[in-house]
């Protein structure tokens, strides 16, 4: 199903060891820290110290993912790891201390998006782009002033009416917020309800 790594294969492997535990509220995932070489394209950063898993919840067996690949601030880092990006920039790897992402709406292709390291892909934009500030360096976390959603022609409901903090988060498939304001959304996009308070949109 999945890609996975063999240490016992690696000649750049580093033993550390050190336990790892993540909770995710309804499991844990659990492993231990390793330090090796990893090649992404054409890059190759050394000595990047990561957990191997070897407890996973059943529910993950049935993603497309082999793994993650945390992209947060090193304040939200598991056990003081310095996390990927922070490396890539130490070792001068790429042309600016930027990344970003574009996520592809399109279901017929496998290619559900990109992740671009060191700036952005103008192929995927246009005009320039609008920087906010972070405010908070854990999740990329920001103030947002407001929300709009257009119910029609001549009516939009507004939400985070006097403004709140947003987080930019690639690694959730969920969008969350506040309870009431969520219930609201949810009746004006004719959620269905699922479980653990969770709702699916059907999309045309």
């Amino acid at each position: 199903l999945h890609n996975k790594y063999n240490h016992k294969k690696s000649l750049s492997y580093q033993e550390n060891g050190t336990a790892f535990v993540v909770n995710l509220g309804w499991s844990n995932l659990t492993g231990f820290l390793s330090t090796d070489d990893v090649n992404l394209a054409h890059l190759k950063i050394k000595n990047q110290t990561f957990a191997e898993i070897v407890s996973v919840p059943w529910l993950y067996l049935f993603s497309k993912a082999d793994g993650v690949l945390g992209m947060a601030y090193s304040s939200f880092s598991v056990d003081g790891v310095l996390p990927f990006f922070y490396n890539l920039v130490k070792q001068n790897l790429v042309a600016q201390p930027v990344f970003s992402f574009y996520i592809n709406s399109d279901r017929t292709t496998d290619r559900a998006g990109n992740l671009f390291l060191g700036g952005a892909d103008p192929k995927h934009y246009n005009g320039s782009m609008t920087f906010v500030p972070v405010t908070e360096k854990a999740y990329w976390q920001f103030k947002m002033s407001g929300v709009f959603i257009e119910v029609n022609v001549n009516t939009s409901v507004p939400f985070c009416v006097n403004g709140c903090d947003a987080i930019v988060d690639t690694s959730t498939t969920v969008i969350s917020g506040p309870a009431k304001e969520v219930d609201k959304l949810n009746t004006i996009l004719v959620a269905v309800p699922l479980a653990l308070g969770r709702y699916k949109v059907m999309a045309t």
